[in-house]
């Protein structure tokens, strides 16, 4: 049976705060900000703006934000862009270092420039910039604009030298003060085809891929920035997993999806947050720590012997930040800083697949030969299942000893998710808080065109239980002006008859019931630029050449789509805002149509 909001919401932070009428609408998983002054109802105030833009994606205001030529590793976080920047001199071969694309190329981005996007909630209309030439080759980077860190990787000279790492403000690209050591060090083995860089809280982690000669091989490091140690290594061969990506749950439990072998899963592990006194010695020669495997949370199973084969897992488990940005206002007036922020408990994992099949044969017979989905996860209900596990451990740590747990698809998957099938121009897609954005192909053009919407799909219970009143309400007024007519033209002996879709639309299932609701008519002017769709019904990818068995999913969630058609790349999104990436013909990041709501 489909999620309920009592199954899946967060504890309520604004309700008692509100009038009643209100209480629904600010149940978006809302958390105060301290550090702002202004009053609770100038907060609510904009609380609800906000979430009527989001709710009929009716932006406040759109900016074209420039971005400077030969720009190549970048990051976005928390209304912070972030990228390295080349100069104009550099030739086209030297740009492949800085993009991280070859271990052997030193690139010539140097320069790290900043900028600061609009912000409707927080009153900061400009868009400043800031930059400094580091003085070495950027091979990677990443951000956490709630502590104003910037996590700097130097390309390397040699292959067997270790790579840099360095900690800096996100403000000024400067070493970070709450950082003891500002460069820390470290070398994966491997020849390193690019990096990934993730933040949580105290803990940074850097994830180096090798694809050299056909194979596929990880490293993942991770340290507390703060003091400099390494709190774990996890290496895919020694684990005997295909890892493509990773992400926090918490300050200690990170998930790596591993595609190999079948079935695919998410493989959770742990590692301690501070060292106990009998490994002080070991850790002081320089060994760092393993992590711990806790379980494997295993996905839907494909065929055997595969046809086909899962290329890449892309994770995102970023939860919202909760503090307020240093380098996201250029004022001391704490005024200036958001007035709230999403709560973390809300959060949502997702995990994007691409699905690769063995044979062109497959393509010949109507086939795709690339399959792509979606993995929506409720990520609180995800993490008790992780809490489930550890019970018995008492809070100490698991230890070596640890047999991790392989959990069944059925036992844990279904009631708490949605599997997604992909028909957009980038497969990726990208999450904050309870929404997840897309850009699904615009209909109707020619093949070489790339047209897209712009789609929001929220999985907010209560904005979907909301959304399921009001159509239930709209249904029963649109039955009654029905039964009027009736009762003028067909009275017969004062019996009634009630004809057509709304005789059943209550108690249709699966898409019957889709298309009664999504019948209602809307005529606001917001239903004019948008259309909704509530998707409140089981979700099934039926048996096939490449699932073993169908695969149902239940979480519930409201989809709002543009009208309106772009020509963007990809498309990314924040607390309060939605980026349209637009590249030149040669693939180059050229400016991001910013949606600020």
């Amino acid at each position: 049976m489909p999620a309920t909001p009592e199954d899946c919401f967060l504890p309520i932070r604004y309700a008692d705060a509100l009038p009643a009428e209100l209480v629904t609408t600010a149940l978006i998983g809302a958390i105060d900000n301290p550090t702002n002054t202004l009053s609770t109802a100038a907060k609510l105030e904009r609380l609800l703006a906000q979430e009527r833009a989001w709710s009929s994606l009716n932006s406040t205001r759109r900016d074209v934000i420039p971005i400077p030529r030969r720009l190549g590793s970048f990051d976005l976080c928390g209304g912070v862009l972030v990228g390295a920047k080349a100069p104009d001199t550099a030739s086209d071969e030297d740009l492949l270092g800085s993009i991280g694309s070859d271990d052997d190329s030193s690139g010539d981005a140097c320069e790290l420039l900043g900028m600061r996007l609009p912000s409707v909630i927080a009153d900061k209309v400009d868009v400043p910039t800031w930059s400094r030439n580091v003085g070495f080759p950027v091979y990677g980077l990443g951000i956490d604009a709630s502590q104003d860190l910037a996590v700097i990787i130097q390309t390397r000279v040699e292959r067997e030298d270790p790579f840099l790492i360095h900690l800096m403000t996100l403000s000024a690209f400067m070493p970070h003060s709450l950082a003891k050591q500002n460069v820390l060090e470290h070398n994966p083995g491997l020849s390193v085809s690019q990096v990934s860089v993730r933040c949580f809280g105290n803990v940074i982690g850097i994830m180096f891929h090798s694809f050299d000669h056909d194979t596929s091989q990880q490293s993942l490091i991770i340290y507390d920035w703060k003091t400099g140690a390494s709190k774990a290594c996890i290496d895919s061969v020694k684990e005997q997993r295909s890892f493509d990506d990773f992400g926090f749950l918490t300050s200690d439990i990170i998930i790596l999806p591993s595609r190999k072998p079948n079935p695919a899963s998410l493989d959770v592990y742990m590692f301690e947050k501070e060292a106990a006194p009998r490994r002080s010695s070991r850790l002081a020669r320089g060994c760092i720590p393993p992590a711990v495997w806790i379980a494997s949370f295993e996905l839907p199973r494909m065929r055997t012997p595969l046809e086909v084969s899962v290329n890449t897992i892309c994770c995102n488990s970023e939860i919202p930040p909760l503090l307020s940005s240093p380098a996201a206002s250029s004022s001391s007036s704490s005024s200036l800083s958001p007035p709230f922020q999403l709560d973390p408990a809300s959060a949502l994992l997702s995990f994007s697949f691409m699905v690769c099949h063995g044979h062109s044969a497959a393509a010949a017979a109507g086939t795709p030969l690339h399959e792509r989905f979606t993995l929506v996860v409720q990520r609180k209900a995800f993490m008790g299942r992780i809490d489930d596990l550890l019970k018995s451990t008492r809070g100490r740590w698991p230890g070596s000893s640890w047999k991790a747990w392989a959990m069944p698809w059925t036992n844990w998957g279904p009631h708490t998710s949605r599997w997604i099938t992909m028909k957009h121009l980038s497969w990726a897609c990208f999450v904050s808080g309870t929404r997840i954005v897309m850009s699904p192909p615009a209909r109707d053009q020619d093949d070489d065109q790339t047209l897209c919407h712009l789609r929001i799909l929220d999985f907010n219970p209560f904005l979907v239980a909301k959304e399921a009143e009001e159509r239930r309400q709209a249904e029963e007024e649109l039955c009654s002006r029905e039964d009027s007519l009736k009762v003028e033209f067909c009275e017969d002996d004062g019996a009634i008859e009630r004809r057509g879709a709304h005789a059943v639309g209550r108690g249709g299932k699966g898409k019957q019931k889709e298309e009664t609701i999504s019948s209602v008519p809307d005529e606001t002017e917001e239903a004019k630029e948008v259309s909704v769709k509530l998707v409140d019904f089981a979700g099934c990818i039926p048996r096939s050449k490449l699932w073993l068995e169908s695969v149902h999913s239940h979480l519930p969630y409201r989809q709002v789509t543009t009208k309106e058609t772009f020509a963007f790349a990809n498309v990314v999104i924040d607390e309060e805002r939605i980026g349209g990436i637009m590249v030149n013909e040669s693939g180059d990041l050229t400016d991001v149509h910013m949606f600020t709501m």
